[in-house]
């Protein structure tokens, strides 16, 4: 019997359309080389992803000692729920592992930080700490179920914006403690750390900037009103050496000019 050739996929998803081919790549690649090669288009293969670690579950208990997952929806990937008798447990997922996150955004990990050696995961409910074993240790709780946003600056400080409410996480001493008070304007909606400050917008289109390097500190000089539209604002971000305020119907770039007196920032004239 002649030898036969199988075609191989070059790319990781399958055709359009049946006639196209259904072949597709996983856990490996296709890179393109020199006709002088054996294979014009060789495949390599590559690692795939594996479990680090399973986040424990924070639980309550009712009447009896039963244990419930405080509202908490699940998907139907979630298997293999594990409770111990300290009220955390932990679970395993199969198929989507955001399927529950999608139904209730209080599931899932939201935020991934690396600093000052450790993994910070950032989900719905709190703070865990993880070390290079993959062993979590939880830091702290966070109020409200919305989506979070969260940045670190130069001095171990996460910033942390969850539900209209602002957070700074100490990742020297392991300490995770709420600021809002510290605001001129209620209502935070994000934070971004841009040139050595914690950004925070506010949902009345005005954001403000920490004091250099602290993020546990505002005055009130570092207020300012998005002006070019006065729309709700929604989120910041840095582009490049840019601060990107993003409104409900507009976008604000702001440029940090190294003012020592009044605010910090000046708004690019042309957006």
């Amino acid at each position: 019997m002649p030898i036969a050739p199988i075609p191989l996929a070059d790319r990781s998803n399958p055709g359009r359309t049946f006639r196209d081919g259904s072949g597709r790549l996983i856990n490996c690649y296709a890179e393109p080389r020199s006709k002088e090669g054996r294979h014009e288009v060789p495949v390599y293969p590559v690692d795939g992803l594996t479990s680090f670690t399973n986040l424990p579950v924070q639980t309550e208990s009712e009447d009896e000692g039963s244990l419930l997952f405080d509202e908490v929806v699940f998907g139907d990937g979630v298997t293999d729920i594990l409770l111990s008798e300290d009220g955390t447990g932990t679970f395993s997922l199969e198929g989507d592992p955001f399927q529950g996150q999608r139904a209730n955004p209080d599931l899932g990990v939201q935020k991934l930080i690396y600093n000052n050696g450790y993994l910070w995961c950032i989900t719905g409910r709190g703070v865990y700490k993880v070390d290079q074993g993959g062993d979590p240790t939880f830091v702290g709780a966070i109020a409200g179920s919305k989506s979070i946003t969260a940045d670190v600056n130069r001095n171990n400080q996460i910033g942390i914006v969850s539900d209209g409410r602002y957070y700074v996480l100490d990742t020297v001493v392991d300490t995770l403690t709420d600021y809002t008070s510290s605001l001129f304007f209620s209502a935070p909606n994000s934070v971004v750390h841009y040139n050595g400050y914690m950004v925070v917008t506010n949902s009345n289109n005005t954001y403000e900037h920490s004091n250099l390097g602290d993020a546990t500190s505002f005055t009130g000089s570092d207020v300012q009103v998005t002006y070019f539209r006065g729309d709700e604002l929604k989120r910041g971000l840095v582009r490049g050496g840019d601060l990107a305020l993003f409104g409900t119907g507009s976008i604000e770039f702001w440029q940090d000019v190294g003012a020592t007196n009044g605010f910090t920032y000046n708004r690019v004239s042309s957006t």
